[in-house]
């Protein structure tokens, strides 16, 4: 029993280290180089690989730096240009909010009733001011975080030119 299972597991061994690709090269009616797993013509020479290659790169590399960088310099500046837009579009909801409630306004009844109304409508037209004046100045903060960042980047990027 041992003596079979060191035989399967010797054999298993052998395949393992032992295994390698082989490709064929042949020139086609045009002279160019054809590469095929399967003898392509009379000519074909079988070229055999015996382990893969390996590529790797080197991240220590300034060019690496360099690119990885500018990758994020472009990534902020798209997420500012984004933020942007998100600020210029809760300014259009907050003025169309605020239209919407003055029109209400004006409705109001010459009463005491109307005034309460007008009362309400000028606290929920501050509560609207605060809501966008609030997510306004996150966006802000962010882009102001963000413009950090990439004077940071563009910063150590030209330090290490120098």
């Amino acid at each position: 029993m041992f003596f079979r299972l060191v035989a399967i597991l010797s054999v298993f061994l052998f395949l393992s280290s032992s295994v390698s690709a082989s490709y064929y090269q042949c020139e086609n009616k045009w002279g160019k180089r054809v590469f095929s797993d399967k003898p392509c013509g009379n000519d074909a020479k079988e070229l055999i690989i015996e382990k893969p290659i390996k590529y790797e790169l080197n991240h220590s590399d300034d060019k690496w730096d360099s690119i990885a960088a500018s990758n994020a310099v472009r990534a902020h500046e798209r997420e500012i240009t984004r933020r942007k837009k998100s600020i210029s579009r809760y300014r259009k909801n907050r003025d169309k909010e605020l239209r919407k409630l003055r029109r209400k306004k004006e409705f109001a009844a010459n009463n005491l009733a109307g005034a309460n109304w007008e009362v309400r409508l000028s606290q929920e037209m501050e509560v609207v001011q605060n809501k966008y004046r609030g997510l306004i100045e996150s966006e802000e903060k962010e882009i102001a975080h963000l413009r950090n960042e990439v004077a940071d980047l563009i910063g150590a990027k030209s330090a290490k030119r120098d």
